[in-house]
């Protein structure tokens, strides 16, 4: 029978999109808590940009909490969380989400805070893409004698390799600053070289001047920094400061530059 010239059209548009590679929409994924305190899913693989939800089925008193990449503690501690949902309670319709969407490359691990000692945890794998599979076709002579023909004699599944991810920032940036150091308190998703360059500007002036820079090695997960006195200048009563910090990963991958801005009171 033979196609409507719309129906045809349409047929054309879709094969024309699968054929220009469009990417695929993000997945989603779902978590639910079960009545012996435990997680219905503890290992789940997903794609950077995949969300990944989280709900309370049993209606125990759970939370649920996602640790910055790389950060493997029993307690989920501000500096540590990459999510968190509230605190523990019954009732899950309260929070304002109850979801998370990954976007970076790596190794999350999840947990109810009230249970997490007693196994109620798990690991969310972002990147660890499954294989692509490839048909190879091969000539192979005809049963009939005649002629040969064309058979898929091969299929080859070939692994994906997760792109590896700039380090960045985690929870929040603060300073304490007294008269003589200032101390930086920031999280990084993983193991780094901090960069930070600090100006200053007078009480009376109107520019900023730099007055110092350094680096430092920082850990995953939270660090204090102090810069020394001659890296952060002097803290006078009325002189303002912005401090520019950078992280750059042992490849040489750079996090956005954060800034600290404020004035010495």
């Amino acid at each position: 029978m033979r196609r409507s010239w719309p129906a045809a059209l349409v047929a054309g548009v879709l094969t024309a999109f699968v054929a220009a590679g469009f990417p695929a929409l993000a997945a989603e994924s779902s978590i639910t808590t079960q009545s012996n305190n435990t997680w219905s899913q503890t290992d789940i693989q997903i794609q950077p940009g995949d969300t990944v939800t989280w709900t309370n089925d049993s209606k125990g008193y759970h939370n649920l909490c996602v640790a910055v990449q790389g950060y493997t503690a029993d307690f989920c501690t501000p500096f540590a969380n990459e999510f968190r949902n509230g605190e523990p309670t019954v009732e899950w319709s309260q929070n304002p989400t109850n979801s998370h969407t990954f976007n970076t490359v790596g190794v999350f691990h999840f947990m109810c805070e009230v249970h997490g000692g007693s196994g109620m945890k798990g690991t969310i794998r972002v990147g660890e893409a499954p294989g692509t599979t490839e048909t190879f076709t091969a000539t192979t002579p005809s049963t009939t004698g005649t002629g040969t023909s064309t058979q898929p004699v091969v299929t080859q599944t070939v692994p994906k390799t997760a792109t590896p991810s700039a380090p960045r920032f985690t929870g929040k940036l603060l300073r304490k600053a007294n008269k003589t150091r200032l101390i930086v308190d920031m999280g990084s998703s993983k193991a780094a070289t901090l960069e930070v360059s600090v100006s200053s500007r007078a009480k009376r002036s109107t520019k900023f001047k730099r007055v110092g820079s350094a680096k430092f090695k920082v850990k995953a997960g939270r660090n204090l920094v102090r810069l020394a006195p001659k890296t952060s200048g002097s803290m006078r009563k009325g002189s303002s400061f912005r401090v520019s910090l950078e992280l750059v990963d042992v490849d040489g991958r750079r996090s956005p530059t954060q800034v600290l801005a404020f004035a010495v009171k």
